[in-house]
């Protein structure tokens, strides 16, 4: 009987860790980050995921046609917005759970679905 308690416990420890990483992803998704390169005439808006949402280049350097300098500040302004996303992220991790980090959360996931695999097989 005591198993059963142990695994009955360990299931609701299971659930309120998935339920703060959807929560966590949410937020992830809602958040707005921005990177820019060449003092603000290429912006990028990101969200919390690092995923790219909008950029803006300044038109002065559309119409002057300095192709090169675009393809120079692009790569700059996106690095910048996703450091930010991971940033971000880094720190809702630790805010929602400061005892694990997001890589530990991982592991400590993994290791709990694999004790209800192997409780489940004890009791078959």
């Amino acid at each position: 009987m005591n198993d059963l308690n142990s695994l009955s416990s360990l299931l609701r420890n299971t659930e309120g860790l998935r339920e703060q990483m959807k929560a966590d992803l949410a937020a992830q998704r809602r958040a707005r980050v921005k990177g820019s390169a060449g003092g603000g005439m290429v912006i990028v808006e990101a969200n919390g995921l690092g995923d790219i949402l909008a950029v803006h280049i300044e038109p002065a350097l559309v119409q002057q046609n300095e192709r090169e300098m675009i393809e120079d500040l692009l790569p700059a302004a996106i690095n910048q917005a996703q450091d930010k996303a991971r940033e971000f992220s880094e720190q809702l991790v630790d805010e929602s759970d400061p005892i694990f980090r997001k890589d530990q959360k991982r592991m400590a996931l993994d290791c709990t679905l694999a004790e209800v695999f192997l409780e489940l097989q004890k009791h078959k």
